[in-house]
């Protein structure tokens, strides 16, 4: 509790300058929300940096506004808080994935999550929302690159946006089941707690979705049988 509440206050402290203070309550208050969602998967430190991270950046200046005057004023304070505890969560939830504990590396992933949350939500920001046609915190020249479809927030349809893949789960936004595992990667983040860039997340020598159709647990390597989670593979 005292790591999100730390990190948030000082993630909206530090950003007195560009946003006022009911902007800075609200970034607060939800970034230790988010982060502290997780506090079952993800330590302490990565729950203080994930808070942080996901306040400093919403209240900060669009990044994918260059060639705008959009700035954190602008922005209608519920916008803020949805795209802060939403940040702050998977942030959180990734960096204990991941078994991250470089404070940079969990400050830049909130920072950037954040920012496009806010981007895609501010209803005043059409600059953007020009530019990124299905709001899925990709532009639209970035998804061409990507062979993406940029009138598609879900281009696999695998329950996770395109620009989540690209930005926080190193996924594959082209392929439903990035690592082949038989489990399509959405609900391996939201249902099981598996990687989806591993196919054999506990090491325990069964694929993830092979120990799902066992009726085992994929996240832990025993035999423990697991409540199957009402939701398809």
């Amino acid at each position: 509790m005292q790591a999100a509440g730390y990190g948030a206050a000082k993630g909206a402290v530090s950003q007195s300058q560009t946003a006022n203070v009911d902007q800075q309550q609200v970034a607060a208050q939800a970034a230790a929300k988010g982060s502290l969602s997780q506090s079952q998967v993800a330590n302490v430190k990565q729950i203080q940096y994930a808070a942080e991270g996901a306040c400093k950046g919403a209240l900060t200046y669009c990044p994918a506004c260059a060639g705008t005057t959009i700035q954190i004023s602008t922005v209608n304070i519920v916008q803020i808080q949805i795209a802060v505890q939403l940040t702050a969560a998977v942030t959180a939830k990734e960096a204990a994935r991941k078994r991250t504990t470089n404070p940079h590396e969990i400050l830049q992933q909130g920072r950037i999550g954040a920012k496009k949350r806010v981007a895609v939500l501010d209803p005043d920001n059409d600059a953007y929302r020009d530019r990124d046609g299905d709001g899925d915190g990709l532009l639209d020249d970035q998804e061409e690159q990507l062979g993406t479809d940029p009138n598609d927030a879900d281009t696999d349809d695998d329950g996770l946006t395109d620009g989540d893949e690209v930005f926080v789960y190193d996924t594959d936004p082209q392929n439903a089941d990035t690592d082949d595992d038989g489990l399509r990667d959405g609900p391996e983040v939201d249902t099981w707690e598996t990687d989806p860039t591993d196919p054999d997340t506990d090491g325990d020598g069964l694929a993830d979705g092979e120990e799902v159709e066992q009726g085992s647990d994929p996240s832990t390597p025993t035999t423990q049988r697991r409540p199957i989670p009402t939701a398809t593979a």
